[in-house]
């Protein structure tokens, strides 16, 4: 879990534009982020269901590279795959390991080593990536037939605005038509999206 919080303390030190130990962050700083940022992915979440559909994000959908306190679906009937499963709620399906992309198949590996390939799920949703590691195979999972959700959002006043936008852009870059990239702002919140357009994608096929 220390890895984890490690990565959520240095988001939040960018957000806010310090550069300074990450010891130094206390808890009730962290704590009041936190809560801003679940506040803000509620938001989100409706935002990208707008755009997608209820359907695409609740059924078909699976959250990856997120941990259990900056989910935006947790106490949603959304499914999530993560290395930080902590303070998730009991009712969501949780797969408790890590998601990569191997030779263009999306897949898990648990703690044991193993991997296996995913094959109920058609939407692969992230948001607010760590750095450009976790959005690793994203491309290729669009461009071989899969769907992608990947967003940013924040506060407006935040400071990475620009650095997150590049990382969002650099993915973009690499994604083959069709796709939907769209943005908006609402108050002193900021909402931006690249997702696979959900009527034209190939559906796997079921038994």
């Amino acid at each position: 879990m220390e890895k984890y919080y490690d990565l959520l303390i240095l988001q939040y030190l960018e957000s806010i534009g310090e550069n300074r130990p990450l010891d130094s962050v206390s808890i009730s700083e962290m704590a009041d982020w936190l809560d801003l940022r679940q506040s803000q992915g509620k938001i989100y979440l409706n935002f990208i269901k707008e755009i997608v559909g209820n359907s695409e994000i609740n059924e078909y959908g699976v959250e990856v590279n997120k941990g259990g306190l900056d989910t935006i679906t947790n106490n949603t009937p959304i499914a999530m795959i993560s290395e930080y499963p902590y303070g998730l709620s009991s009712l969501k399906k949780v797969t408790n390991g890590t998601f990569l992309v191997q030779n263009g198949m999306p897949k898990i590996k648990y703690s044991n080593g193993n991997t296996e390939p995913i094959l109920e799920y058609f939407n692969y949703i992230t948001q607010n990536p760590y750095n450009r590691n976790y959005i690793k195979g994203l491309d290729t999972l669009h461009n071989l037939g899969e769907s992608i959700t990947l967003g940013i959002y924040g506060s407006t006043y935040d400071s990475d605005i620009l650095k997150k936008k590049r990382e969002l852009s650099f993915l973009e870059d690499k994604l083959v038509e069709p796709f939907i990239s769209e943005g908006t702002t609402l108050g002193d919140n900021y909402f931006y999206v690249v997702t696979s357009k959900p009527n034209i994608r190939t559906r796997k096929k079921s038994d």
